[in-house]
């Protein structure tokens, strides 16, 4: 009965944790769930998508964001996805894994979208296109 009753009070206790965390409130004393919070844990929305230019669509902005490096997918394009070739082109012998290579691509690829005129906008709303 114990290990049940200990049970239910962890779990309770971690949703507790997660939903203040997820709203903003450290003490978990005003924990809600506003559906825009609840939404953007559930439905987060791909990194490439939080770049914005005036006028640009979908189509246009997983072009410029090919031009700018990514692999040639729709997933990558929305992700910023670099394919192999280019992680081993710019690996470094220190490198024991993807996230040099990830990182430095990445610089290249905000570079370049910049110079095309997007920019990042923190959290996705109307402008942000993507189905």
């Amino acid at each position: 009965m114990r290990v049940i009753l200990l049970i239910f009070s962890l779990c309770f206790g971690l949703i507790g944790c997660f939903a203040s965390c997820a709203t903003g409130d450290p003490l978990g004393m005003f924990a809600y769930w506003p559906h825009e919070s609840f939404e953007a844990l559930t439905n987060p929305k791909p990194y490439g998508v939080h770049w914005i230019k005036e006028g640009s669509t979908q189509e246009s902005r997983r072009t410029d964001s090919w031009d700018c490096g990514a692999d040639q997918t729709l997933i990558a394009a929305d992700h910023v996805i670099f394919s192999e070739e280019k992680r081993g082109a710019v690996r470094l012998p220190f490198d024991d894994n993807d996230y040099g290579p990830d990182g430095r691509l990445t610089k290249e690829w905000i570079s370049c979208m910049s110079s095309k005129g997007y920019m990042y906008i923190e959290k996705c709303d109307s402008r942000c296109a993507h189905q």
